[in-house]
């Protein structure tokens, strides 16, 4: 077993101080619609300042990945949009609950659940999909591949039973810690998904992807021009424009206010041509994403 102690809690707030003089080096916080139990700015900037790391999760309903491929997208945007605007570096996990026993489901809600996460990797953009669960979540979803990158289990429902792929385990429920009723977790592999320190933007002028659909090179400056090159180094047209040509970057909202810090390539279905994200940083340390769809139509603000 690993020796990293963590906690997790929903709407309690523990100061950082308290936590690391308790042995906690991780927590794990909520994101939500429910901005009563999320994780705030002010906890992130508390939580690094005393060395604890940040793991995040989202959860909406408990029965929502019942709810399949639509809901997956729509909750994987809304947690890349909270956790960019919380600092979150790119790479980090994103994990999503299943917060029930999967064991004696019926096929439907299989294929729904395995639906929920195609669509989270669909939505999530520089983020790394995980799963929050019990023994049969992590089995389910372990037994296929390429949905989620890492693994949050819970001793509930898991009949004692470790899955040799967690990277986080969740060990006791309702324990009072500083006056608060936490559960607690260890981290058994390294990374767990924790989020890391940004990277500095000089370290990049120019990032770059291949389009994994095509073969295509597509690159980005740190002002967001984006270019793209077709497999046999001719220019291609597609990716041509960028953050200028975004509607987003152009309402006045205030949001594009820094450097680009990542640029990878999203998959919106289109069979021959991946989509893409690039997110920039504003001088305030917020990370905010803008998506371009692989049809090259953006909305109106």
């Amino acid at each position: 077993m690993g020796t990293r102690q963590g906690v997790d809690y929903s709407y309690a707030r523990l100061p950082g101080a308290a936590l690391a003089q308790a042995g906690i080096s991780f927590v794990c916080r909520y994101l939500s619609h429910d901005q009563g139990k999320n994780l705030s700015l002010a906890e992130v900037h508390d939580l690094r300042a005393s060395g604890i790391d940040v793991v995040s999760v989202w959860e909406s309903t408990q029965s929502r990945p019942l709810e399949g491929e639509a809901a997956g997208r729509d909750d994987g945007g809304e947690a890349v949009h909270q956790a960019s605007a919380l600092g979150a570096s790119p790479g980090a996990a994103l994990y999503f609950a299943v917060d029930f026993d999967v064991t004696g489901r019926p096929q439907s809600e299989i294929d729904a659940i395995l639906g929920y996460f195609r669509g989270v990797r669909q939505s999530i953009g520089p983020y790394s999909p995980g799963v929050y669960g019990g023994l049969g979540t992590i089995n389910l979803l372990a037994a296929n591949p390429g949905l989620v990158d890492y693994y949050w289990q819970t001793y509930a429902w898991s009949n004692g039973q470790v899955h040799a792929r967690s990277h986080i385990y969740q060990y006791q429920n309702n324990v009072q810690l500083a006056g608060v009723t936490v559960d607690r977790n260890r981290g058994l592999q390294e990374p767990f998904g924790q989020w890391g320190a940004p990277k500095r933007e000089e370290e990049e002028i120019m990032f770059s992807f291949t389009d994994p659909k095509n073969g295509c090179k597509a690159l980005c400056d740190r002002s967001g021009a984006v270019f793209n090159f077709n497999p046999d180094g001719t220019l291609g047209g597609h990716y041509l424009g960028g953050l200028n040509s975004h509607p987003e970057w152009n309402a006045g909202d205030g949001r594009a206010n820094g450097p680009v810090v990542a640029f990878e390539p999203l998959d919106d279905g289109n069979a021959v041509l991946s989509a893409y994200v690039i997110i920039t940083r504003d001088a305030g340390g917020v990370f905010h994403p803008y998506q371009f769809p692989s049809s090259g139509v953006l909305a109106t603000p």
